[in-house]
């Protein structure tokens, strides 16, 4: 059995995913990638959302409630 979704399905689907994760994670910073829209993330979120370029290199750093990971 198949069934057929269009893109704007999909793509709902994958921003509500997205706002769980980010409900649940409540990450300080927001890096968008894999990206066509970056842009967008500001509405979607309320919080800080970096954006980089192609290439361009960036530091992460993990950090959990007793200190650093």
């Amino acid at each position: 059995m198949s069934r057929k979704i269009n893109s704007r399905d999909y793509y709902n689907s994958e921003i509500a995913t997205l706002k769980k994760v980010v409900k649940k994670l409540k990450p300080g910073e927001i890096v968008p990638i894999h990206t066509f829209h970056p842009d967008k993330y500001a509405d979607l979120f309320n919080r800080k959302i970096e954006q980089v370029s192609d290439g361009e290199v960036f530091a992460v750093c993990l950090f959990d409630r007793a200190g650093v990971l």
